[in-house]
């Protein structure tokens, strides 16, 4: 597979944060988060490029998932105007293959990153990302994950929390 980065200007006022799969020297690039005045922006690369599949929550409260162009679910959540309470789910996802699509994670373009050992999210590894509310707890699936990892990005309000989860046996 061919090694690939992502090509985008750092905007003022904008936020981007990576999840990283660590491979010895190397990071490939799971997924990004983009924070901007607009609303919140998950990324996920793909050996496609046109796919580009993301979801976005926009300033009213749009919650869209998007590939190829086609809305595929649309939800109302809170607007991002105003007082934000409690915790708002962006989206959850699994089936990580760094390999096969050849995404390379270059730190200096994000905010911040959060960096996983190889083999976390390749077997039965999952991310979550949340809007939370200063103070709010993000989701909580330790019913059936263990944490791996979880971080929070305070650059905005409300805060994005990524939460890196393994299935458990």
């Amino acid at each position: 597979m061919k090694k690939w980065s992502m090509r985008f200007k750092r905007v003022t006022g904008e936020h981007l944060y990576a999840v990283a799969i660590q491979d010895g020297a190397e990071l490939g690039l799971g997924l990004w988060v983009k924070c901007s005045p607009n609303g919140f922006f998950v990324m996920k690369p793909m050996p496609d490029r046109t796919r580009n599949i993301h979801t976005s929550y926009h300033r009213d409260g749009t919650l869209h998932m998007k590939s190829s162009g086609r809305k595929m679910i649309v939800r109302q959540r809170q607007p991002l105007t105003g007082q934000f309470r409690g915790t708002e789910s962006l989206m959850g996802d699994s089936g990580f293959r760094p390999k096969a699509v050849g995404a390379i994670c270059e730190p200096a373009k994000f905010t911040d990153v959060i960096t996983v050992p190889t083999g976390v999210l390749e077997a039965n590894g999952a991310v979550i990302v949340d809007l939370v509310a200063p103070g709010s707890p993000p989701t909580d699936l330790s019913f059936a994950y263990d944490i791996v990892d979880q971080k929070t990005f305070v650059h905005t309000t409300p805060n994005v929390v990524i939460t890196i989860l393994c299935l458990r046996p």
